[in-house]
C-alpha cells in the first residue's frame, strides 16, 4: 500500500507495544519518519533501534503523557529535530477514570474542562 507519506513525520504516543507499536511500524513501513513516546526506557530504546533499522529516522522519548510540560517539550523538540510534524496519533490518554464510569457525561463531570480532576461534584448524581 502506498499512503504517500514517505519522508513525512509522524508522532505516536504510547508507541512501544500493542496497537501503538503497530502504528509506529506501519508509518515506518510506508517510509515515514517516526517520533514516539512511552514510559519504559528499555522498550523505548529497543523500539527506536528496531524502527531505525527499517531505514527511517526514528526518535523515542521516555515520557509519561500526564506530564503536560513534558508533552509540550516533546512536540516542540520533535518539530525542531524533524523539521515539522505531519501526522499525530494520540494512542494513550492521561485521563484515567474509575471503572464504574459508563458514560462520557459521567467522566466529564469529574474534570474541570482542562482534563484536570475537579474535586467539586459527585459524578454519580
Amino acid at each position: 500500500m502506498d499512503l504517500k507519506i514517505k519522508g513525512k513525520t509522524a508522532m505516536v504516543s504510547g508507541g512501544t507495544k500493542g496497537i501503538g507499536r503497530a502504528i509506529v511500524e506501519a508509518f515506518a513501513a510506508e517510509g515515514a519518519n517516526v517520533a514516539f513516546c512511552a514510559r519504559n526506557p528499555e522498550e523505548v530504546a529497543q523500539t527506536e533501534k528496531d524502527i531505525a533499522a527499517m531505514g527511517v529516522k526514528a526518535k523515542g522519548t521516555v515520557l509519561d503523557v500526564s506530564d503536560a510540560a513534558g508533552m509540550k517539550a516533546w512536540v516542540s523538540d520533535t518539530a525542531k529535530e524533524f523539521g515539522g510534524i505531519d501526522m499525530a496519533v494520540a494512542n494513550v490518554s492521561a485521563l484515567q477514570f474509575p471503572m464504574r464510569m459508563k458514560t462520557g457525561r459521567q467522566a466529564s463531570e469529574l474534570t474541570n474542562g482542562n482534563g484536570e480532576h475537579d474535586e467539586g461534584g459527585d459524578s454519580t448524581s
